[in-house]
C-alpha cells in the first residue's frame, strides 16, 4: 500500500524518526544526491498508529524528488519468524516457504517501486535487525534476494554518506570468523590456521 507526502502528520512522525536513527539532521534529499542510476535507497521503520506498530519503508530513487512511503505490515505479524532458533528445520533460513512468506511480508509490498534498480542501500528497524534479508525468497522466480539485487545494509545512512569519503584509516589486517561453536564453554583450546602459515592457540568463547 503507497502513502504519498500528503499527510503532514505521518511525514513529521518519519521526519522525526529519520533524524533520530540517524543521530543527525539527515535529509532525503542528501541520500538522493548520494544514488547513482538504478541505485535506491530504503529506510525502514516502525510507527505506532492508533495502539498498533507498523513497519513503514521510505524508498528514495535518483530520479524522484521525495521518497515514497509504503506500508509494509504490522511489527506482530513476523514476530513468530523470529521466535524459532535459525538451525531449527522450521526457521525461515531453513524452510523454503517460510522464506517466501517472509518474502511476501516484506518485500513484496516495496517490489512496484524497484523497477530497473540493481543496487539497494537500506537500513532495518526494530524487529527488522534480527531479519537475515540474504535468505529472503521470491516465490515466483524461486531466486533469493541476493540474486536479484545487490544489497547494502548499514547501521545508519551517516555511513552510506560517507562512501567514498577519505576518513584517514588504513586497515593492515583483519579477522574472520566461521562455524563458532557457541555452545563450546569448556575453556577448551583451538588453534587458528592463517593461510596455512602461521597459527594461534585461542580459548574457546565463554559465557555468550
Amino acid at each position: 500500500k503507497k502513502r504519498k507526502w500528503n499527510s503532514d502528520k505521518l511525514q513529521r512522525i518519519l521526519e522525526a524518526k529519520i533524524i533520530k536513527k540517524n543521530n543527525t539532521r539527515i535529509t532525503t534529499s542528501d541520500i538522493k544526491s548520494k544514488l547513482s542510476a538504478r541505485e535506491a535507497a530504503i529506510i525502514f521503520i516502525e510507527v505506532w498508529i492508533k495502539k498498533e506498530n507498523w513497519i513503514y519503508a521510505l524508498v528514495q530513487k535518483p530520479d524522484e524528488e521525495f521518497p515514497t512511503i509504503v506500508q509494509i505490515c504490522q511489527a506482530n505479524s513476523i514476530k513468530p519468524f523470529f521466535e524459532i532458533n535459525a538451525l531449527h528445520p522450521n526457521s525461515y533460513s531453513q524452510k523454503e516457504k517460510n522464506a517466501e512468506n517472509l518474502y511476501r511480508l516484506i518485500w513484496s509490498p516495496i517490489l512496484p517501486y524497484l523497477k530497473y534498480i540493481d543496487s539497494i542501500h537500506f537500513i532495518p528497524s526494530g524487529m527488522l535487525h534480527l531479519l537475515a534479508f540474504t535468505a529472503l525468497k521470491d516465490p515466483d522466480s524461486k531466486l533469493k534476494l541476493t540474486q536479484k539485487y545487490q544489497l547494502y545494509q548499514y547501521a545508519t545512512f551517516r555511513d552510506f554518506l560517507r562512501i567514498g569519503q577519505d576518513d584517514h584509516i588504513q586497515i593492515n589486517s583483519g579477522a574472520v570468523f566461521g562455524n563458532l561453536t557457541f555452545d563450546d564453554v569448556t575453556g577448551n583450546q583451538h588453534t587458528l590456521i592463517d593461510n596455512g602459515k602461521n597459527t594461534q592457540t585461542v580459548s574457546a568463547f565463554q559465557n555468550l
